[in-house]
């Protein structure tokens, strides 16, 4: 566990659950290939890349359906149907990829309020210069929130796949405070106010197809250049 969040649509530095939060068991393992991949538009210079995951934990009810709606292009979000029950947990995690840049992501407020609509996060390099701020918007079908006082800030293991790597990945698991369809929407917005637009990177992602399209897509940006 660690006490702020690290880097990530894009690098980034971790949040951690503070002692005082009375959360859940976080899950100790996460499986990529189940979240999504998405690139950015750049304000930075170089577009970013984000994997991003909305799962339940610790293993999903029967039936289970999660469904990805990029209706707004500046705020993706994963919702979650299924059979679940008071008590059910789910993970968030994510991993950011901005090219030459270490992040840290820095939480607006020192604890999250409960019940919770909006999480936001100050993305900062090693200087101290803010880059955007990463919003995590909450909600339910039943009219229910994330509930602030159940969340448990983790490290996923195993790392992100490459080029992530560590330090560009931040997990939360937590519970809502009702249940039906659950969903989470990212948002990113930069030092001028400007919101990121992103578009999904083709289908779930997988470890390897990944590593080698972004090691791809390096090598052309270079071949076009030279």
């Amino acid at each position: 566990m660690r006490h702020s969040f690290t880097a990530l649509v894009t690098a980034l530095a971790i949040l951690c659950a503070t002692p005082a939060m009375a959360g859940i068991e976080p899950t100790p393992f996460i499986d990529w290939s189940k979240a999504f991949e998405f690139q950015g538009s750049s304000p930075f210079g170089d577009d970013p890349r984000v994997i991003f995951g909305f799962n339940p934990q610790p293993e999903p009810p029967i039936p289970y359906l999660q469904r990805l709606n990029i209706g707004d292009p500046f705020a993706p979000e994963l919702i979650n149907s299924g059979p679940f029950g008071p008590g059910q947990a789910f993970d968030l995690y994510m991993a950011i990829l901005l090219p030459a840049i270490r992040l840290n992501l820095i939480p607006n407020a020192a604890e999250p309020p409960e019940p919770v609509k909006t999480l936001g996060f100050a993305a900062f390099d090693d200087s101290g210069k803010k880059f955007f701020d990463v919003f995590f918007d909450f909600s339910s079908s039943s009219g229910g929130m994330m509930d602030g006082a159940s969340a448990v800030m983790f490290n996923p293991q195993p790392e992100p796949p490459e080029p992530y790597g560590p330090g560009s990945d931040m997990g939360m698991s937590f519970t809502f405070t009702s249940f039906s369809d659950v969903s989470v929407a990212l948002r990113v917005v930069d030092a001028n106010g400007d919101r990121v637009e992103f578009r999904q990177v083709p289908e779930p992602i997988t470890l390897t197809s990944l590593g080698i399209g972004i090691a791809g897509l390096v090598l052309a940006r270079r071949r076009l250049r030279s």
